[in-house]
């Protein structure tokens, strides 16, 4: 196969979700296949119209070739490289032009919907104006006309619906997955027999959609001394709570290695998100023996079996949190027991089995002629 990726490509491995699913995807498929990772000239302040137009630049990364080009050496370099796929792993205005290659082409054309980006231009980052109509025209061809759209779960599927018109045929459902650094911090977890409880929070709290103000009012009901881990871009916020048993401790985000070793000893993951497509903090920390419990709005909550390997309860159920973290502190054994179910997400979503899955849709793709 001759698959040509879209997108960012980061050496810095503290990565967002979409980000990790394009370097641990591009790394493992680049091993087996003919592969090129195409880039663009993200920074307008860096960056003039020429290299948008024309530059070129070759980038390697632990000899990993990525190719940043601008718009017309973007367009020839795909004459030359003559693709049978082009798979855009993040959302990226620039790679709008392979819709226009696919004129001169049979080649098809993959989509990674990671979030619906009309949304959170429009309740997350207040974008407005000619940046928010360049989006939304690129969201649109995007999901219109690539051959088949990628989602991480079903619920992300039916969010996409809400904005766009599209055919469920084109959907495939995969997740994103799991590094062995976290299954391997399973392994040697430290035990918490009495100490207070860890919940770890990670994201902007300032984001409505990650849901922090939900979990405060959680937390508020507590009764029991809570260590509450933030772990998001932001470390300081002047932030309290009523509820004197909660010890906060920000935290600067990590590399997986870090964050395993740091997930090693912490109890409970928590998201009360309203909206999140999967969340891959969540399953990371599940597979280092964290024990999630998560809003079903959380994609990756389709993981989880209720009191077995976590907990999954709707937005606002504030009495279901609290009831949950409560039996967890007051039965140390059902901590244990559920913690040892947890690492066995891994065996589902190591990166080696999730990439299997893109391998398999690429070749039924392209037997679909």
């Amino acid at each position: 196969m001759n698959i040509l990726y879209f997108g960012r490509y980061s050496k810095n491995e503290i990565l967002a979700g979409p980000l990790k699913v394009a370097n641990r995807i591009f790394n493992i498929m680049n091993e087996k296949y003919s592969c090129e990772f195409i880039e663009y000239f993200f920074d307008g302040k860096e960056y003039g119209l020429f290299k948008k137009l024309f530059g070129k630049e070759i980038i390697i990364y632990d000899n990993k070739i990525i190719f940043r080009l601008g718009l017309f050496r973007i367009f020839f370099h795909m004459f030359k490289f003559k693709p049978q796929l082009i798979h855009i792993l993040t959302y990226e205005r620039f790679a709008v032009i392979t819709f226009i290659f696919r004129l001169f082409s049979k080649m098809k054309i993959i989509y990674n919907v990671h979030n619906v980006v009309r949304y959170e231009n429009e309740n997350v980052f207040n974008v407005k104006g000619f940046e928010k109509i360049k989006d939304n025209i690129c969201e649109t061809v995007f999901i219109k006309y690539s051959d088949v759209l990628f989602f991480l779960s079903e619920s992300n599927a039916l969010f996409a619906g809400q904005y766009y018109n599209f055919s469920s045929n084109k959907n495939r459902i995969i997740s994103n997955g799991v590094d062995e650094v976290f299954y391997t911090a399973s392994v040697i977890r430290e035990t918490n027999k009495n100490n207070p409880l860890s919940l770890i929070f990670i994201g902007d709290i300032e984001r409505k959609d990650k849901g922090f103000e939900f979990l405060k009012n959680i937390l508020e009901k507590i009764s029991i001394r809570i260590n509450l881990y933030i772990i998001s871009k932001r470390t300081y916020y002047k932030l309290s709570f009523i509820n004197k048993s909660i010890q906060i401790q920000f935290l600067n985000l990590m590399s997986p290695g870090k964050l395993s070793a740091f997930l090693r000893d912490k109890d409970i993951f928590i998201s009360t998100s309203s909206n999140d497509s999967f969340n891959i903090s969540s399953v990371e920390a599940m597979a280092a023996g964290a024990i999630p419990i998560l809003t079903k709005e959380t994609g990756s909550s389709r993981f989880i079996k209720q009191g077995v390997n976590g907990f999954v309860f709707g937005y606002g159920d504030t009495d279901s949190f609290v009831n949950a973290i409560n039996l967890l502190n007051g039965d140390r054994i059902i901590l244990q027991n559920m913690m040892k179910e947890c690492p066995k997400i891994y065996d589902e979503l190591s990166w080696k089995n999730i990439s299997d899955l893109y391998e398999s849709n690429y070749k039924n793709i392209l037997a679909d002629k």
